[in-house]
């Protein structure tokens, strides 16, 4: 589709804050936009994902966890893509707090020996290490999803991870864009 498109859908103004994206096929983004009727566009924007298939990304914990101790585990986190919430006037989400993920079973743990010599799976053993420590600052860890621009210049879902808990890093304004 070529940009800017030659015809606009036009919704009421009420519907911005709650629209969902328009025919996305496996995976899409609508850009809506808050327009005057003389056609200026006023500040506001919002990127609104959609899609038929759930967004999969598979990553290692020692790749966000820098915990001493923390086993080598595939973390596997899955989400339909209309519950991917991206913030107003932004291209990114707020940080998610990833231990919260892996505690409520969102990301599934996989790897290492089914159980270990006391009868502990890989994955309590995660949660056992991340929860004992005392600074969760530190020991925590967070994701988020964003919409960026690819080599290829066509947009890309990326998920974002830094090590440190997800109220750390959304109080921090240089991490907040």
């Amino acid at each position: 589709m070529e940009f800017p498109a030659t015809e606009w859908i036009v919704l009421p103004d009420e519907e911005f804050e709650l629209a969902a994206a328009r025919d996305p096929g496996q995976l899409g983004v609508d850009l809506l936009v808050q327009a005057r009727p003389n056609g200026r566009l006023l500040d506001h924007f919002r990127l609104v994902v959609g899609g038929s298939e759930i967004v999969e990304a598979i990553f290692n914990s020692t790749d966000v966890f820098l915990v001493d101790g923390v086993p080598e585990l595939r973390l596997h986190y899955g989400i339909w893509p209309r519950d991917i919430k991206l913030r107003r006037n932004m291209a990114s989400g707020d940080w998610i707090d990833l231990v919260e993920l892996v505690m409520a079973n969102d990301v599934v743990v996989e790897g290492g020996a089914a159980e270990d010599d006391d009868g502990v799976s890989a994955a309590d053993n995660l949660r056992r290490i991340i929860t004992t420590q005392k600074d969760k600052n530190i020991s925590g860890a967070a994701v988020r999803w964003a919409v960026g621009v690819a080599a290829d210049k066509k947009l890309e879902l990326c998920l974002q991870m830094l090590p440190g808990s997800a109220n750390c890093l959304n109080s921090k304004p240089t991490l907040r864009g």
